[in-house]
């Protein structure tokens, strides 16, 4: 399977529409990063501007104060006046004018104002009208004997900044200024003021909850990051500023959405590339199956079919291919059409040749036989038996009147039989007494068809190898022919002479018939191959063993032969 076209094409397929389905991934991801990275880069640069103004604004204010402290004689010794006095009060009404004649100067401060512990005694200027409520923080503030920097005021009501500086005995110089005027113009909704305690100043209009974890970084001088709230389950991107003035930091969050509105057609469109990418391979693998995989599939099949011997098939598609291969096609038809036409050639010429050497073989029997036969006559004229040689030559006569009727190929068994009776008859007119023989076959058995001379050729090496070491009783030959099942019958030739060699039988038995130079063996041999090319089959049909009695026995085994087939359908019998 792993090794088929199919497989590795769609393999191929995948793993590209995956690596595309990834680029687009990346590149989102890379698109994502950049415009976070520019964002953090653009609100970074807005907030440390804006906390570098907040910064300048009290140390302003600050160096204001210092100069007030320096020289203004009123605000030095106002202290040595008794309260309400003309002195007390001129003095008063000179340090206010002071302090609202420069009070414009500093718009990012709410107002100044002068507190005389002593005298418990507030003078306000600016937007302090109800800066008065603020003495018991400013009371608390001076009994913690605190340093001049500015501090941070955040009560559940109200927020500031208020820096207290001494200026002689119990007078003290301050300054106020309201969060508010320190939120950024352009993130107006999005700033937040945060002490260093973690108390907000100017409250964000979101969820604050993101708020505690920020707050540690920030903390831990880390100024930019991300965090989820839990109020809305959206992400924001927040960038942080601390001062250097004043124990706190400006801080910005950004949502994501927002921030990556420009990106948010392509991130849905991202969302669909699973079904983007199972489209194009479902349309791939219809267009490979039916421009490639369908056709291909087809050839192969084909291909299978040829291999296995069907030569008649031809290649049709159900629909028009693609040209390569609709030339294949047509190529491989051509081809099998021609190899049909040289097979059945080929096989007419084997059958041919078959029956050539067939006939060949056949007739390698006749002059072996001949020769036998002779010796038997010359010797039998020899010793001048007369009428023995009149019936020798009576038996001679029929089997020479039947070999020259026709040079058939299959006989009957019947007529085989009957030539092995005249054959033994003429053996037996030479061994009267020294020689017998028995032959039974059934009417079951006699209409078998074989190749002629199958059973007289084993006939005639017992005579030529068992009767030279015959026993004392004589030389006996039995042939029994009988059913051995609904397609064969079993012909069994056995004598009483001295068997074969334990390594001539393992030999014969295997199909090594040894021929000699002088002819002999070639009889078997013979009869083995007429066999073979009758029943069609390379099947070893006979067996040799030694019978019980210490003589050879020879057993053939003869299928039911179709006289039409064996003889390329002509009818010899």
């Amino acid at each position: 399977m792993k090794q088929s076209l199919r497989f590795k094409i769609i393999v191929a397929v995948l793993l590209l529409t995956t690596l595309f389905a990834g680029l687009v991934v990346y590149i989102l991801q890379y698109g994502i990063s950049i415009i976070r990275s520019q964002a953090v880069e653009t609100h970074q640069q807005i907030l440390h501007n804006h906390i570098e103004k907040i910064d300048d604004s009290m140390e302003d204010a600050s160096q204001f104060m210092y100069n007030i402290i320096a020289y203004n004689r009123d605000l030095l010794s106002i202290s040595s006046y008794a309260y309400g006095s003309p002195a007390y009060v001129l003095s008063k009404i000179r340090i206010l004018e002071q302090l609202s004649s420069n009070s414009n100067l500093y718009e990012k401060v709410s107002g100044f104002f002068v507190y005389i512990d002593e005298f418990d005694d507030l003078l306000t200027t600016g937007d302090l009208s109800n800066f008065k409520t603020r003495k018991p923080y400013l009371k608390e503030l001076l009994a913690s004997n605190p340093d001049q920097s500015w501090k941070v005021y955040h009560t559940d009501e109200e927020s500031g900044f208020v820096q207290l500086l001494h200026v002689k005995d119990d007078v003290y110089l301050g300054a106020w200024m309201n969060p508010s005027a320190f939120t950024s113009n352009n993130e107006p909704n999005r700033s937040l003021l945060i002490a260093d305690n973690g108390e907000v100043l100017i409250p964000y209009k979101e969820d604050h909850s993101l708020l505690g974890s920020i707050h540690k970084d920030i903390m831990n001088e880390t100024f930019t990051g991300s965090a989820s709230s839990l109020k809305d389950n959206n992400d924001y991107l927040w960038i942080g500023q601390d001062a250097q003035m004043a124990p706190f930091y400006l801080l910005t969050l950004l949502p994501e959405d927002e921030l990556l509105h420009s990106l948010v057609i392509f991130e849905r469109l991202t969302k669909y590339v699973p079904v983007f990418v199972g489209a194009i391979l479902l349309f791939l693998y219809l267009f490979m199956q039916h421009q490639f995989m369908k056709p291909l599939h087809e050839l192969m099949k084909g291909l299978r079919a040829v291999s296995m011997g069907e030569l008649s098939i031809q290649l049709k598609y159900t629909s028009r291919p693609s040209t390569e291969f609709e030339v294949v096609a047509q190529l491989f038809n051509q081809m099998v059409r021609r190899t049909e036409e040289l097979t059945i050639h080929v096989y007419e010429e084997k059958l041919r040749t078959q029956q050539a050497e067939y006939k060949h073989l056949q007739l390698q029997i006749n002059p072996h036989f001949y020769t036998n036969t002779l010796n038997i006559i010359y010797n039998m004229a020899a010793l001048q038996e007369y009428k023995p040689l009149q019936k020798l030559t009576m038996h001679l006569s029929k089997y020479f009147r039947f070999s020259l009727q026709t040079n058939r190929s299959l006989i009957h068994l019947r007529e085989e039989l009957e030539h092995v009776h005249n054959y033994l008859e003429i053996q037996k007119l030479r061994y009267t007494e020294d020689f017998h023989y028995d032959i039974q076959a059934n009417d079951e058995t006699i209409h078998y068809l074989l190749p002629p001379l199958t059973v007289l050729t084993f006939v005639e090496n017992s005579m030529l190898h068992g009767f030279k070491k015959r026993s004392k009783e004589g030389f006996l030959i039995r042939i029994h022919a009988f059913v051995h099942d609904d397609s064969a019958i079993l012909i069994r030739i056995t004598d009483n002479g001295e068997g074969f060699r334990q390594e001539q039988l393992r030999a014969l038995n295997d199909g090594l018939f040894q021929i000699e130079e002088s002819g002999s063996g070639i009889g078997i041999w013979n009869v083995a191959k007429r066999l073979q090319m009758a029943s069609g089959s390379a099947v070893q049909r006979i067996r040799f063993n030694n019978a019980d009695n210490g003589g050879a026995a020879v057993e053939i085994l003869l299928p039911k032969l179709d006289s039409l087939t064996a003889n390329g359908g002509k009818t010899d019998v």
